[in-house]
């Protein structure tokens, strides 16, 4: 049943473009892929593996090849698109540095396309306008609403959906149990991951409604919507989306109220700061002693043992700093007695790091910094809670808060990858000052 998910998505996302506007079938499909696909692998020798993934890439490019040509070719790539385009073939010079051929390098970046650079790209190619991020917006809060029922069936019952669909659970059992219950994973790969989605989608659902972008969604008034989705974060019981969520609202709340840009500066900011006070020697442990003091020791306990173990991946990366060690698992250091690697690696930042050096984890982090970091210099005060504003300020900050979660998370999700392209597009094209701003939304998004 999972391989015959994975190969019916292509036809599905054929029919997706065939039926619905370009722009709208885009995003349409690149939510309900990363919300309903099997997190299942069918091998491809001498290519990468057909997962979950490049299962969604490939659809949605075939589809934007077969019936968005014109606009396709009429692409071109500016100096914003840099940071993918380094992220995407860096790493065929650290396999070369690395001595792992060219082969590896080659396969290397065209894993980095599938996974990262072609959702990103589609973002670019349908979104330009105000109207167009508006229609993401409330694209991505129907992609919360749908997961409600879903959460709240296996807080309920445990997470089972996965396995009664596609047959097998995607993960530890073991790791859904929280706080005396169950958290919900749904058909994503954790349940981290589900917490993190429904957080930045109820953040983007309560911003529409303050805003009053947004009033009904399927005849519902929302704020009994973002009720619904809110309680459905709490219950998740993901600590860590917990507090981006409270983060989030009040740095938007913040940002709105004393109409500053300066909030959402330090949040473009966040990563690059972290990152470096890491590899300056910053340990953590005042972290871990604030979470075992005020929230959960046993949360602290789990946050200590992540900073252990990057602590000893900082130190293996130190002689590769620029380009890092490559792929198959040279990332980690390894027992000198067993040969087997002695860290676990929870935590994109230091993946990347670890696999591509400065260069690559550099280059993915100003992916998502810079469409917020445009925002927070050209979008004016006076718009931010206004109905063509808003959408545009949440998208950012929710960028930003997706790209915090990476410090200490690694699960990517691709929808968030369409969101850095389209508001990219926007600021590329010009924001609220452009041409085609304040004309029909050119992808047809909302």
């Amino acid at each position: 049943m999972a391989e015959l998910a994975l190969i019916a998505w292509i036809p599905l996302a054929l029919l997706l473009f065939a039926t619905l506007p370009r722009g709208r079938a885009a995003l349409t499909g690149v939510i309900l892929a990363t919300l309903f696909l099997p997190m299942a692998t069918i091998p491809l020798g001498g290519l990468p593996d057909y997962d979950k993934s490049n299962a969604t890439s490939l659809g949605l490019l075939l589809a934007v090849v077969v019936f968005d040509h014109a606009r396709l070719s009429r692409f071109r790539f500016s100096r914003g698109d840099l940071p993918m385009i380094v992220f995407c073939t860096s790493p065929f010079l650290t396999s070369l540095l690395n001595g792992l051929g060219v082969y590896d390098g080659c396969s290397s970046i065209m894993l980095q396309v599938l996974r990262w650079g072609i959702p990103y790209f589609i973002g670019r190619l349908y979104c330009a306008t105000s109207e167009d991020l508006r229609g993401m917006a409330i694209g991505l809060v129907l992609g919360g609403l749908v997961y409600v029922p879903l959460c709240l069936w296996e807080v309920r019952m445990s997470p089972q959906l996965h396995a009664q669909v596609y047959g097998f659970h995607q993960h530890m059992f073991a790791q859904s149990r929280r706080f005396g219950g169950f958290r919900p994973v749904v058909f994503m790969q954790h349940g981290i991951m589900v917490g993190i989605w429904m957080t930045l989608t109820s953040m983007i659902a309560f911003f529409l409604w303050r805003g009053r972008v947004l009033r009904r969604l399927f005849g519902l008034p929302m704020g009994l919507v973002v009720l619904a989705m809110l309680a459905t974060c709490v219950l998740c019981k993901s600590l860590g989306a917990l507090i981006l969520l409270v983060g989030g609202v009040g740095l938007v709340l913040l940002t709105i109220h004393l109409r500053t840009r300066a909030l959402v500066f330090l949040l473009a900011l966040l990563p690059s700061g972290y990152i470096t006070s890491r590899v300056l020697g910053w340990t953590g442990e005042s972290a871990v002693w604030v979470i075992e003091t005020y929230i959960d020791p046993a949360r602290a306990k789990s946050l200590g043992s992540r900073f252990g173990y990057e602590e000893l991946q900082l130190e293996h990366v130190s002689s590769r700093p620029f380009f890092g060690w490559g792929r198959w698992g040279r990332d980690r250091p390894k027992s000198d007695r067993t040969g087997k690697a002695i860290t676990i690696t929870d935590s994109l930042w230091v993946l990347l790091l670890g696999q591509f050096g400065l260069v690559g984890m550099g280059a993915y982090f100003l992916v998502l910094g810079v469409p917020v970091f445009l925002t927070a210099a050209r979008l004016d005060p006076s718009r931010y809670s206004s109905p063509a504003g808003a959408p545009v300020l949440c998208l950012a900050v929710v960028l930003g808060v997706y790209a915090a979660d990476k410090l200490t998370n690694g699960m990517p999700n691709p929808v968030f990858m369409f969101v850095a392209g389209g508001l990219s597009t926007f600021w590329l094209k010009g924001g609220f000052g452009s041409a085609a701003d304040g004309s029909k939304p050119e992808g047809r998004l909302s």
